[in-house]
């Protein structure tokens, strides 16, 4: 029985091999291209990123460049001349053009800067929010301290990247217009605003240092509630 056993299993054996091989010859092309889409996309993604890394540097060296003038207008100009295929790149050329035209006096300019970049909805929340603080920051001195308030307030949401700078600026405002006899405003407002911020555990040394010297100013020892 033996012989014809192993006989029966060489035949079945050649039988597989031979639907192997036509299975093969008849679908073994989809997975060379599997293969070959496989390569591609490897190459293709490794040639883009090489790409882009390609453009950051050369839009940082621009920036670079740029930024070694000494004066604000020459800086402003060159960063116009820069050109870039990303809102991101152009969103940071934009808050240091800003930055640069204030330096150089024109704040006009400096406010439209920082409003295309808060206004641009496809860019992310951190880009929008530091232009929008920027810019209130920069029309302190020709808004009404009401406008001021209700452009800030907003941006001491939790969420906000930058809550507790736009409400150490809130408190600052507050505490101008409380001495200006603005209506709805008190000094006792804006301590409680500093005290906020001062005892939040995001808060930074720095901020800390200078809500101290403000508070003090206003005759008002900061206490640390053990919260912060």
């Amino acid at each position: 029985m033996s012989n014809p056993e192993t006989f029966i299993q060489e035949v079945t054996e050649a039988v597989r091999r031979d639907r192997l091989f036509a299975l093969f010859r008849r679908w073994g092309w989809i997975g060379a291209v599997v293969v070959v889409a496989i390569v591609g996309a490897a190459a293709f993604r490794e040639w883009h990123q090489s790409q882009q890394r390609q453009e950051a540097q050369t839009v940082g060296t621009a920036i670079v460049d740029a930024l070694a003038y000494a004066d604000g207008r020459s800086q402003a100009d060159a960063l116009g001349r820069i050109e870039t295929d990303t809102s991101e790149a152009a969103a940071i050329i934009d808050l240091l053009a800003a930055s640069a035209l204030r330096e150089a006096g024109d704040e006009d300019l400096a406010i439209a800067r920082l409003a295309s970049v808060a206004d641009d909805t496809g860019l992310a929340s951190s880009y929008r929010e530091l232009a929008r603080l920027k810019k209130v920051m920069l029309q302190s001195n020709t808004k009404p301290v009401a406008e001021l308030i209700a452009e800030l307030e907003p941006m001491i949401v939790p969420g906000n990247p930058y809550r507790l700078l736009a409400q150490e600026f809130l408190a600052q405002v507050i505490y101008r217009g409380a001495l200006e006899g603005s209506e709805g405003t008190s000094v006792e407002q804006a301590l409680d605003h500093f005290r906020s911020v001062y005892n939040d555990q995001q808060v930074t040394q720095r901020m800390r240092v200078r809500i101290e010297v403000m508070m003090r100013s206003i005759n008002e020892e900061p206490e640390a509630t053990g919260d912060g």
